[in-house]
């Protein structure tokens, strides 16, 4: 891992009393209990990955137990998802450059990332709904690996302007659903999501996709009319028609940058019979001889 600024480290310790001897105390109590899991057959993750689960469920250990086994589980249930052919991989990487998705460069003021999704610049003629989705799950977990983004989290902002209703086949729906439905279980802090001159034929897709939000992530949740109303220059120069490749990350330099994270965070196995049997994992929140770590 990386060294983080000062900005960053105090970040952490005013968001989730973070400091050397609590991360490592977590973590050493976060592996005793992956070793002695009852389906977790094989997993060595990164301290990275670990402390994901740790700082997005704020330090409280039962919770990011919880949410670790569930995002293992989440994993093998949709491999197809994140296991992808040489041709899959490629065409998702293609839709990234085609602008349908663009990680910025620079975070905001708070330090979060942006992720800003453009839908008209996605061809329905040469992708669909498995590009969307495939592209999202290289994407998620190069995220998940930032500790930046760990700390500040992200912020969502899709740019509805220009979408036709042949646009809307970019999306499956089931995939959609799940997608939403399951979002809990991965350590990702969403801190906004904005969705900007919705058409008038997908107002009723949108009010939807609130509808399978949590209440917290519903009060994050904001729709304007035109770009001028955001606040964040490095937002909207994402929608400039001159923002060049200084202002958005390059795909394939973030997959080279975190491919061994990558392949580790892959590199798991778990009894999917006991999995399916269990029904929280409270019973393995005081493994070891560490005090439990709670953070209001």
């Amino acid at each position: 891992m990386s060294e983080l600024s000062s900005f960053f480290t105090e970040k952490a310790k005013i968001n989730f009393g973070e400091d050397e001897s609590r991360k490592s105390q977590s973590l050493a109590q976060f592996r005793e209990w992956i070793s002695k899991h009852p389906f977790i057959k094989r997993c060595n993750p990164t301290d990275a990955h670990l402390l994901a689960h740790l700082r997005c469920c704020k330090y409280s250990m039962t919770n990011a137990f919880e949410q670790f086994e569930k995002c293992l589980v989440f994993i093998k249930t949709h491999e197809d998802w994140f296991k992808l052919s040489d041709e899959d991989y490629e065409r998702a990487l293609q839709l990234y450059e085609a602008g349908f998705i663009k990680i910025m460069k620079k975070r905001d003021a708070e330090g979060r990332r942006n992720a800003v999704f453009t839908s008209s610049l996605g061809d329905p003629n040469k992708f669909n709904g498995d590009d969307v989705m495939n592209l999202q799950c290289i994407l998620f977990p190069m995220l998940i690996s930032e500790e930046e983004t760990q700390i500040c989290g992200m912020n969502y902002i899709n740019s509805c302007k220009n979408t036709t209703v042949s646009h809307l086949s970019l999306l499956s729906m089931k995939k959609s659903f799940d997608a939403l439905t399951n979002l809990k279980v991965f350590p990702l802090s969403v801190k906004n999501i904005i969705i900007i001159g919705v058409p008038q034929f997908a107002a009723q897709a949108v009010n939807m996709m609130k509808y399978l939000l949590t209440d917290k992530m519903k009060k994050r949740f904001h729709v304007v009319n035109d770009v001028s109303e955001l606040d964040d220059e490095s937002v909207k120069a994402a929608f400039n028609d001159d923002c060049g490749d200084k202002e958005v990350e390059n795909i394939r330099e973030l997959v080279k940058t975190y491919s061994e994270y990558y392949k580790i965070l892959m590199d798991f196995d778990i009894d999917m019979e006991k999995a399916s049997a269990s029904k929280n994992v409270k019973s393995f929140e005081n493994v070891g001889s560490f005090r439990k770590l709670e953070i209001d």
